[in-house]
């Protein structure tokens, strides 16, 4: 009896020390996770930005050019070259996340990222409204990648 008296509170103290150390180790690691997707989102979202806003200008160019096809294609290869090297180094955002965001987000990030590469593939020929059907795809799938990525950190919650 008195082996009981001892041990019982001795365990009682014991699992409930557990207990909270092992609730706020899970808690810590979520803020944590939680802080790396942060990172994670707003990284991406400002180079799919940054590019989105780059490949608006190269639209613009595109309405006002008034030369001809082949003048266009001799301005147009150099800038091609320049936003597919852009495009390409995407896929470095989505193999340093590629571990820690969710299978959603990345397969949209993928889709995202082939709509940059296949837009700066492409040459377009003038009087064509293929790049502003590419722009527009690109601008809603974008803002489509935001909302996932607010659902994702419940930021409508946290709000």
């Amino acid at each position: 009896m008195e082996y009981i008296k001892t041990f019982l509170p001795i365990s009682i103290a014991f699992f409930g020390v557990f207990f909270v150390y092992w609730r706020e180790n899970r808690k810590q690691f979520q803020e944590k996770i939680f802080e790396l997707k942060l990172n994670a989102y707003k990284e991406i979202i400002e180079h799919f930005g940054v590019l989105f806003d780059e490949y608006f200008l190269f639209i613009d160019e595109f309405q006002e050019f008034e030369g001809s096809q082949e003048e266009w294609e001799l301005i147009e290869k150099p800038l091609f070259v320049q936003y597919l090297k852009k495009s390409k180094n995407l896929n470095i955002l989505f193999y340093r996340y590629s571990a820690l965001l969710p299978e959603n987000i990345l397969k949209m990030m993928n889709e995202i990222i082939s709509a940059f590469i296949r837009q700066t593939v492409t040459f377009y020929e003038l009087k064509s409204n293929q790049p502003h059907l590419q722009y527009e795809y690109l601008e809603s799938k974008l803002y489509d990648f935001i909302e996932i990525c607010r659902q994702d950190l419940q930021v409508e919650v946290l709000n």
